[in-house]
């Protein structure tokens, strides 16, 4: 590609103006974090308990998390994986509520609510209507204070199950042997850091019932727990509840901590294997200082610099313009007692490996000579900053504020430390990045490269075995009103105001989608919609990259069954700029014909990827076989294609698609945020007015029926160590009278944690990481599927729990007045969290344009869910669940399965390819 030329300026000019723009940047850096505050009060009790409150009152919810100083780092050699294992122990019950941890929280509506390992602390946190916080203060200090009497044999050897089957989920992905490789390589034996999370299963089989004991009375007191309170509350009552609650809980013994070890490395360490992947990959990792210190936070700007976004260094070169990888990644991985800074990049098919390496390492020294621009520096600060506030618009789940203050106060002592780090960021200079660069990724480096496991066959041979040969030598609800509007030219507004933060969240929802495929070719609209920002008439990709970039916006645009959409996220005080990069991607993408060519083989890359990826395996054919490959529905869930429709496209399919759909009166402009429909509209007006209506094709929908009986497909992954169970079935379209009873029946059925399917397959038999049933939204009949991943040996078994179970919600299961009770609760409980960010509730409002639904639908929703009787559910279980009726396709290494799943006699099964087709 050619570059525009450059005037070539004095050298006393150009100091001149790189100065004005480091202080400008600098400047706008400051305005950007001067009024970010996370206010909190900080208690610390008498048995060493510390506690922080946080005070958000927008929204009427609570959010509890609980951090224990403690990690995989804290477990010795042959005893790897157990302060993971001890995270799931903790959702078995405790000595006062000796039950599943989800059930009770599931009945308040408690959203968010998960628990993480890591190797430096284990947490566990949940958001809930505020009047809930008294139980969510008993449940976490009944587990913290009296858990181990109900630990026993049994659940241990349940969990010791379920986290097995994590593990296995985890390897049998795509470079899944990475992680193990990449941490055994980057740290020295008997480090802390060089052993998984997740561990070995020698050591998982060896966890005994002592060992369990031991754990929970060495870490989990009160002064080795940080406990964070954010949302609707009062400081001081928190500070008295918690007292109540947590007060006579012991503090736990005193602890050794670990001091700092980076372990920096010298030299170069290279490893290379195989995995079934249709790319090699390769990760570079070098060993860096630790969460919390000045070279920490600049070297994670660096890691922005290299490879955030499209107009960071590896994207621009080696995806961009040398078009040899298909992805880049750089990030600073950041512990409390060392760090490791990784890049990676995944060559295109074809390429060399040691190609893409030379580009790395080219760019990566032309940075460590150069430094960042000062055009670069102020894109990643803004970038760094505004993710930053888009962030703690939450109050509690990964990354929300009351996740900012545990960790802040866990690693470094100070809840507020996170400041420190903002003003690092603002502060650093293009001089800071470079040198500490130099520092720490000049040497030391560890090489790993993934290549394809070769094609291997065998062939007959006819040999006498009979003797040996002669041998011849050879070898609560708060959702926003909607305010409506329609422009000039037909393009209907939707606006709904939040004041909490400085961004506007715009969505434009186009009738197209997916579906639209059916009138051109699979693929088109996925490919479309992703190349829509590849540049307009007007501004190159790297252009609205760059500017984007600067102005803190974000823009992405996709499409899913039946709609495609257009979105940004743009900071009010950035408004009017944000909004012209926007119309101008939406009213005039060019298309050029290098990003196009690009653009197709990303698409054409990221088919073969689906082909190996059990999960994606599956959703490419099951659509087909339940709709018809002729059917608007019947191509890839994935939206992308297949290899022969995508190879074929040019980029005139995709003007012609934007042309045929892209109308004012085929759409529908959702506005989430800090504006009124007052102020928006004229610059809406004035955004759009260059948009002339328009007529667009009708896409037709047509019914299909159910199969006459069930049919089993088996996808052939050989070597596999689980396998991927799928059963679906067409249900009745979203837009239905029965629907809210539909999806009742479904939660209970299989859509939540406790629900019967997952709680057979994972909790009751730990045959599975996790087991659950969905219904795909979707304007026409939608998919309503069971799925499963499971160890390979259980494939048959599974299968059998999973027909057990069908039939059983119909006849001699039908779902109880207890399940009905609890789904109803948490149903309506759950709503006041549900909309906590404007994204949230900007993908609600999407709902109710794209299956018309009324304004007043979620307002009315809790008194329909309340109203729902077992009649209805029993009803709604015999419209969707045709047992003997389903479409079944297994991924999985046929070799092991195939013979057990024909002893089932569920039907004659088909072997097909990951296209649908059949294979021998």
């Amino acid at each position: 590609m050619n570059k525009p030329c450059l005037p070539l300026l004095s050298p006393l000019f150009f100091a001149a103006t790189l100065s004005a723009l480091v202080l400008e940047t600098s400047a706008a850096s400051s305005d950007l974090i001067k009024d970010i505050d996370l206010p909190f009060t900080k208690f610390v009790l008498k048995n060493g308990l510390t506690l922080i409150v946080h005070e958000d009152h927008k929204a009427p919810i609570v959010a509890v998390n609980v951090w224990y100083h403690v990690g995989s780092k804290n477990e010795k050699p042959g005893k790897t994986g157990f302060a993971h294992l001890f995270e799931h122990l903790m959702f078995n019950g405790s000595e006062h509520f000796d039950d599943d941890f989800f059930k009770a929280v599931e009945k308040v509506g408690a959203t968010d609510l998960n628990g993480t390992t890591n190797p430096d602390r284990t947490n566990y946190f949940e958001n809930a209507p505020k009047d809930a916080l008294d139980l969510l203060l008993w449940l976490e200090s009944d587990r913290m204070g009296h858990l181990l009497g109900v630990v026993t044999q049994a659940k241990l050897d349940e969990q010791r199950g379920v986290v097995q089957n994590e593990k296995r989920q985890g390897e049998n992905q795509p470079y899944g042997i990475a992680r193990e490789l990449i941490t055994k390589g980057t740290f020295p034996p008997g480090h802390p850091y060089s052993w998984t999370t997740i561990g070995s299963m020698e050591d998982l089989n060896a966890a005994s019932l002592q060992d369990v004991h031991e754990w929970f009375k060495t870490y989990y007191g009160a002064a080795n727990a940080t406990l964070v309170i954010a949302g609707d509350v009062e400081a001081k009552e928190v500070r008295d509840k918690v007292e109540k609650y947590f007060g006579d809980i012991p503090a736990g013994p005193p602890l050794a901590r670990h001091s700092v070890w980076i372990a920096k490395r010298r030299g170069t360490v290279r490893q290379m294997a195989h995995d079934r992947v249709p790319q090699s990959r390769l990760y570079k990792v070098w060993n860096i200082p630790q969460f919390g210190t000045l070279e920490a936070d600049l070297l994670n700007l660096v890691s922005d610099v290299l490879a955030s976004g499209k107009n960071s260094r590896f994207y621009k070169r080696l995806v961009y313009e040398d078009q040899i990888a298909s992805e880049v990644v750089a990030y600073a991985h950041l512990q409390e007692i060392a760090g490791t800074f990784v890049l990676g990049a995944t060559a295109r098919p074809g390429e060399d490996l040691a190609k893409v390496e030379r580009a790395l390492d080219e760019e990566l020294a032309r940075f460590l000579a150069e430094g960042p621009t000062a055009a670069e520096l102020q894109r990643i600060k803004t970038e760094y900053l505004a993710n930053f506030i888009r962030q703690i618009e939450r109050i509690g789940g990964f990354g929300g504020k009351s996740d900012v203050l545990a960790e802040s106060q866990v690693y470094t002592g100070s809840p507020d430390n996170y400041k420190r780090t903002l003003k690092r960021v603002t502060e650093a200079t293009a001089h800071d990045l470079q040198s500490a660069a130099k520092s720490w990724l000049s040497d030391g480096v560890y090489v790993l490269e993934v290549h394809p496991f070769p094609k291997f066959d065998t062939v007959v041979t006819i040999v006498d075995r009979s003797k040996l040969p002669i041998p011849e030598l050879r070898p609560e609800a708060k959702f926003p009103a909607l305010q409506r509007a329609t422009l000039s030219n037909g393009l209907k507004v939707i606006v709904a105001e939040r004041h909490a933060i400085p961004v506007i969240e715009f969505e434009l929802l186009i009738d197209a989608g997916y579906a639209a495929d059916r009138l051109t070719s699979p693929g088109t609209a996925r490919l479309a919609m992703d190349m829509l920002d590849e540049g307009t008439k007007s501004r190159t990709a790297l252009q609205i990259s760059e500017e984007l970039a600067q102005l803190g916006a974000t823009l992405s645009a996709g499409s899913d069954l039946d709609t495609s959409s257009v979105s940004l996220s743009a900071l009010k005080e950035n408004l009017d700029a944000s909004l012209a990069i926007y119309t101008d991607v939406i009213l005039n993408p060019s298309f050029p014909e290098e990003d196009f060519k690009r653009s197709q083989k990303r698409q054409l890359d990221r088919i073969q990827q689906e082909k190996v990826q059990p999960n994606t395996m599956a959703a490419r054919v099951l659509p087909r076989l339940l709709y018809g490959r002729e059917h608007a529905y019947g191509n890839p869930f994935t939206g992308s294609g297949d290899e022969a429709s995508v190879a074929k496209l040019t980029r005139q399919n995709l003007e012609k698609f934007h042309q045929s759909w892209f109308k004012p009166g085929n759409a529908t402009l959702i506005l989430v945020g800090d504006t009124t429909l007052a102020q928006i509209t004229p610059k809406l007006e004035t955004a759009f007015k260059d948009w002339p209506r328009g007529t667009v094709p009708t896409k037709t929908i047509g019914s299909v029926a159910h199969r006459p009986k069930s049919e089993l497909y088996l996808i052939d992954r050989p070597g596999s160590i689980q396998s991927l169970i799928l059963a679906g079935q067409v249900a009745p379209p979203k837009a239905n009278p029965d629907e809210i009873a539909i999806d009742a029946m479904n939660e209970i059925f299989g859509g939540t944690f406790t629900s019967r399917i997952n709680m057979n397959l994972r909790e009751d038999k730990h045959w599975s990481y996790g087991a659950g049933s969905r219904l795909l939204d979707a304007r026409g009949q939608r998919p309503f599927y069971v799925s499963a991943s499971v160890q390979t040996d259980k494939t048959k078994e599974s299968m059998l729990e999973i027909v057990k179970e069908l039939k059983g919600v119909l006849g001699d299961r039908p779902i109880t007045m207890e399940e009905l009770a609890k789904t109803r609760e948490n149903q309506t409980l759950k709503l006041p969290g549900a909309w906590e960010t404007m994204a949230s509730v900007g993908s609600s409002i999407a709902e109710i344009v794209r299956f018309g639904l009324p304004d007043d639908y979620y307002q009315s929703y809790p008194a329909k869910v309340s109203s729902l009787t077992l009649e209805d559910v029993k009803k709604a279980a015999g419209t969707v669940v045709q047992a003997d009726r389903f479409v079944w396709v297994i991924v999985g290494d046929r070799s092991k399965v195939e013979a057990g799943i024909r002893e089932l006699g569920l039907g004659e099964i088909q072997i097909v390819d990951a296209d649908g087709n059949a294979a021998n």
